[in-house]
């Protein structure tokens, strides 16, 4: 699954997974989000337009987008 598949979310979002953010990669335009997500053994990368609200060690929840599936 591509960084861009996945969308940084709201904890009541259908369908969604918590993770813990492990580091965040600035670029130019946009950065990429790392998560540890229980049940999965890599690390989850969202890439991420715009400003952030998260940081390394706080909680965040991601869904995807289109089709495919995320299950921890």
């Amino acid at each position: 699954m591509r960084p861009e598949q996945l969308q940084l979310t709201d904890a009541d979002t259908e369908e969604a997974v918590r993770g813990t953010v492990r580091d965040v990669f600035y670029y130019r335009h946009d950065a990429k989000v790392t998560l540890a997500v229980q049940g999965v053994d890599d690390p989850v990368g969202v890439r991420v337009a715009g400003p952030l609200s998260v940081g390394p060690g706080q909680e965040a929840t991601i869904r995807v987008t289109g089709e495919a599936t995320l299950r921890p």
